[in-house]
């Protein structure tokens, strides 16, 4: 479920343990009651933070982020149980050179539409929060 590890567990400036997977980061807090492991979504981190909200009248924007999902992105995110598996978009659809795609990434997810198939699939997310950076987007639309 959560993808091999991409590295070993390390320890952050807040004191806080967590390693990263791909699909996945896991977090060690300590509590009152004692350690817990909290899941973080992965997109929040490689996505850009100061990108304008898109608008769309052909599918469902976020408030939290501004941006949407449309056509079979939002199909796909509905089928497949939507936020409460793929959180929010954290960009807007766009080109992604790199993998020859449209790719949109989510707290939980990177959708990408294959040309092939004529349909939305999943492409691991840890590897480009390792590379802490997102292929094929800029502030500007795109490289």
């Amino acid at each position: 479920m959560f993808g091999p590890p991409l590295g070993d567990a390390q320890s952050g400036a807040d004191g806080v343990l967590a390693q990263t997977f791909q699909n996945v980061r896991m977090e060690l807090h300590h509590a009152a009651a004692g350690p817990r492991v909290r899941l973080t979504p992965l997109g929040a981190a490689v996505a850009p933070t100061d990108h304008p909200p898109e608008a769309s009248q052909e599918g469902r924007c976020f408030a939290e982020t501004g941006f949407c999902l449309v056509y079979d992105f939002l199909d796909f995110y509905d089928a497949h149980g939507g936020e409460a598996v793929f959180g929010v978009p954290r960009t807007p659809l766009f080109y992604d050179p790199e993998a020859g795609a449209l790719v949109q990434y989510l707290d939980g997810a990177r959708f990408e539409w294959d040309t092939a198939q004529q349909g939305v699939h999943l492409s691991p997310l840890g590897r480009w929060l390792v590379a802490s950076r997102i292929p094929g987007y800029s502030d500007a639309g795109g490289d």
